[in-house]
């Protein structure tokens, strides 16, 4: 039923109908928790298929020294990733948009920053020429797949098979995206309210920076 609700929110903008703020606010809320529709998110080196990412198990012997959480209980082998890194220096690129696109990058930012120090990482923001996290906002997807948001990891290192359960890979470099004329292009989005707007920003940045 949900779906029909979205086809028929699309017609309904197209055909100039407009889309009622409660509509527009259902449908942003319903996008911001199904990123399978948006994001851009393809993490494995080329030819290499991805069998546990991020969230590891305890007991490996990696979780003191990489980037892992602990909030699995088994891994049933095969290729894994995570960050190579739980020291992150972070740059924040305007990228021309305005202060109010540029303020939900960098509120999300202090919001990660925090969930992630809790975790004992450290992350610290930058404006100099080197990082390894860079936060971006573009118009569309340079790859044409539409889509609102991007992840984007490389630097990848194959560490072998150190724990026993298959070849472990690490990145050490990363980007997050959010492209602004593909959001803006939402009929959703043009019709929700400016705090809606606002929300629906942050819930994409989030995202983005939890991968």
């Amino acid at each position: 039923m949900k779906h029909i609700n979205i086809i028929l929110l699309s017609l309904a903008a197209a055909a100039g109908c407009g889309i009622s703020p409660q509509d527009a606010a259902d449908e942003l809320n319903y996008s911001s928790v199904h990123s399978e529709e948006w994001c851009d998110f393809n993490p494995a080196p080329p030819g290499v298929e991805v069998d546990k990412a991020s969230n590891h198990p305890n007991g490996y012997g990696i979780t003191a020294l990489y980037g892992c959480f602990e909030d699995d209980t088994t891994w049933p082998g095969g290729f894994c990733f995570a960050p190579f890194t739980k020291n992150w220096t972070v740059k924040i690129f305007q990228d021309g948009q305005s202060s109010e696109w540029f303020k939900n990058a960098t509120d999300e930012y202090g919001a990660t920053q925090n969930v992630l120090s809790s975790a004992d990482w450290s992350v610290t923001r930058v404006s100099g020429s080197s990082f390894n996290m860079a936060i971006h906002t573009g118009t569309t997807n340079p790859n044409g797949s539409g889509t609102l948001g991007a992840s984007l990891q490389s630097s990848w290192i194959n560490l072998g098979n150190i724990t026993g359960q298959g070849d472990y890979w690490t990145y050490a470099y990363c980007e997050a995206w959010l492209f602004k004329a593909s959001i803006e292009a939402n009929g959703a989005y043009q019709s929700a309210s400016a705090a809606q707007k606002t929300r629906y920003l942050k819930n994409l940045w989030q995202h983005e920076y939890g991968h």
